[in-house]
């Protein structure tokens, strides 16, 4: 979702040097599943009570916010290699699109029985050369393997030379 879909919903931007993150209060349940996770982002005896920059690893915060039961936290990650793009997925690919809804690339892939994520293809359109879409979109396919319990098995040459190179992957990487 975009910043601008956001605050048209009725969401409070809350600024982050990495990490904007936007809350809306009729939607909270009150769980403090935020709260109780990490005191330094979300500590309702300060103002403000969020503050995205609280924490060095944007990912523990950005798990906290998906965990939230109501829907009431989002977050809007700022990237350091780049635009900030959205990841979407088809059945057969995930593609990242930017903030003007233009896609950026795509990586596709099929599965193999219930345990190979097969990458066939990585295609980054001329445009968005050099901003590491590439990496992003093996990023994304390396993190759905994980959460599904998968290997991957790189035929595409990009995703298999990054993969290979790369010691964080080595545990998703097919041998």
């Amino acid at each position: 979702m975009k910043d601008k879909e956001l605050i048209e919903q009725g969401y409070r931007k809350y600024r982050g040097t990495d990490l904007d993150i936007y809350f809306r209060l009729e939607l909270c349940t009150h769980s403090a599943v935020c709260i109780k996770g990490n005191r330094r982002v979300f500590n309702v005896r300060k103002k403000p009570w969020i503050f995205p920059d609280g924490e060095h690893h944007r990912e523990k915060v950005m798990e906290l916010i998906d965990a939230c039961p109501s829907g009431a936290l989002k977050y809007i990650a700022k990237d350091e290699e780049g635009p900030v793009m959205r990841l979407e997925q088809d059945e057969k690919r995930l593609y990242l699109m930017n903030e003007e809804d233009m896609e950026a690339g795509e990586m596709i892939f099929e599965t193999e029985g219930d345990e190979i994520i097969v990458i066939k293809h990585t295609y980054v359109h001329d445009c968005f050369s050099g901003q590491g879409v590439g990496k992003k979109l093996l990023k994304a396919m390396v993190k759905k393997a994980r959460s599904e319990q998968k290997k991957i098995r790189p035929v595409c040459e990009f995703a298999k030379g990054v993969m290979e190179k790369t010691d964080e992957y080595q545990d998703v990487l097919e041998s």
